[in-house]
């Protein structure tokens, strides 16, 4: 063995690989520029740490260092603002001493522990969140919160409705606090009601209940004393503010629309030991706006109902099984509704009334068109009498045409019978007699356009729309 020719081969080797590792190293180098580059200087720090005291890496890694340390500090103060309390701990643990971070750990702590009262209030865990926020002192608003979480400790139920947002009952009436809004009502409520699926609850609100006692003293119905006699309902807002007043004898839950139906009792006359009582409906939005008043003794399918006779020291107060409330229901965007006096219209969905609420009877829309009735006056003197006659209105409660029949029905195929002088014809929709009143009795127009109808002599015969005769007795 050449031990020269060996060792040379040794250097060579040593050579290479020394040349090599220069090769990394310098790659190693450029990479680390690279991630400084693109912000990451943590990993670009690492990596002048590996590289220990090739060219200017200490100096490199020093220096990011201190930029890591300032970005942190700065990321610390932002979470703090965000109120990210314990993610700015964990910043600031990295950051050490630097500027006034000792006085901003002792900010976050301080808020670690504010939102960990919150948690304890908003889980129920009262006893616990008192303590905290009193600790606390003056921190934020600590101490209104101490004093709505103390009060709430002592209640005899709770019911959380939303974080921070629960019902709470004392001596038996209820009240809501929202400690987000830092808001406590006092307890006055019979009860409150909060159903998640109801359409209520979707709108944000609760449904709030006082119970009546016995009427000692003259009220006015519609007054908020109203209280003192009757049960009566609205709903609340989750700061407890009244969006619908506590005032009504019944309320449904809100449609689609966002509308309830609201109802009232009103005086129509004052005796000595009884008064003539009538309950009335309207409509209200979730926002407390009024779409229609409490005015209508009937109103799409609420209503029904009889006036009542009504002891004014009577403890049961009044009879809620002698009507019916039903949620607000359109139909092509009308409603009916009937007035005080009796008298029936439409209104539409933003409460305005179509035409005019003069009618003794009406009926549904067919063909655009709806059948009305009017009591009309006719002779003079002793042979004076009143006689209900009957016509149609449009879409816009207009009439169409005279109210001047004695009898119709719902148009089908564009007409409608009509009577006069007890015998049947038809109308089209401008209410035009186009077939003489001459028939005993008609049905329908069938889609074929023809009609079965009865001649006085009681024969029946088919016709069409001209009022020719059609197949049978043709």
């Amino acid at each position: 063995l050449d031990m020269a020719a060996y060792q040379d081969s040794a250097d060579r080797a040593k050579a290479v690989a020394e040349k090599a590792a220069e090769q990394k190293r310098a790659q190693d180098y450029e990479e680390a520029g690279n991630l400084e580059k693109a912000g990451q200087l943590d990993e670009a720090m690492a990596l002048y740490r590996i590289l220990g005291d090739f060219k200017d890496s200490a100096e490199k890694a020093k220096n990011l260092k201190a930029a890591i340390q300032d970005r942190d500090y700065g990321l610390a103060v932002a979470a703090i603002g965000e109120e990210r309390y314990q993610d700015a701990l964990t910043l600031l643990d990295s950051v050490g001493v630097y500027k006034n971070s000792q006085d901003l750990i002792v900010d976050a702590k301080t808020g670690v522990n504010y939102q960990s009262a919150l948690a304890n209030a908003f889980s129920g865990n009262l006893k616990q969140a008192y303590e905290a926020f009193t600790a606390l002192g003056d921190y934020k608003d600590s101490a209104k919160k101490a004093e709505i979480v103390g009060n709430l400790s002592r209640a005899g139920k709770r019911q959380k409705l939303a974080d921070g947002v629960l019902i709470y009952e004392f001596h038996d009436l209820w009240g809501i606090a929202n400690l987000n809004a830092n808001i406590i009502t006092p307890v006055k409520y019979t009860k409150i009601t909060f159903e998640p699926n109801h359409q209520y609850a979707k709108e944000g609100l609760a449904k709030v209940f006082i119970s009546g006692g016995s009427r000692n003293s003259k009220y006015s119905w519609e007054s908020y004393d109203y209280v003192n006699m009757h049960d009566v309902y609205g709903y609340i807002d989750m700061n407890g503010r009244e969006v619908i007043p506590c005032k009504f004898i019944d309320i449904t839950d809100f449609n689609a629309a966002g509308n309830c139906t609201v109802a009232l009792v009103k005086d129509e006359y004052s005796g000595a030991d009884y008064e003539y009582c009538r309950q009335y409906y309207g409509i209200m939005n979730s926002k407390g706006q009024t779409v229609t008043n409490a005015q209508w003794r009937t109103m799409g399918n609420s209503g029904n109902n009889d006036s009542r006779w009504t002891s004014k020291y009577s403890a049961s107060g009044w009879d809620r099984n002698n009507f019916k409330i039903a949620l607000p229901t359109f139909s092509s965007g009308r409603m009916k509704v009937q007035s005080g006096d009796g008298l029936w219209g439409f209104i539409n969905e933003q409460g305005k009334i179509l035409g005019q609420v003069k009618w003794k009877s009406i009926g549904n829309f067919s063909d655009g068109l709806a059948m009305v009735s009017e009591n009309v006056k006719q002779g003079t003197g002793y042979n004076a009498r009143t006689v209900t006659k009957y016509g149609f209105i449009d879409e816009q409660g207009r009439t169409v045409g005279e109210v001047c029949w004695d009898a119709v029905r719902d148009f089908s195929q564009g007409l409608a019978a009509v009577q006069l002088d007890g015998k049947w014809g038809f109308i089209d929709r401008t209410n035009t007699l186009v077939i003489p009143c001459r028939y005993a009795e008609v049905n329908a127009f069938k889609s074929d356009g023809t009609c079965d109808v009865r001649n006085p002599d009681g024969t029946w015969i088919v016709i069409d729309k001209q009022g020719n005769s059609a197949f049978f007795g043709k």
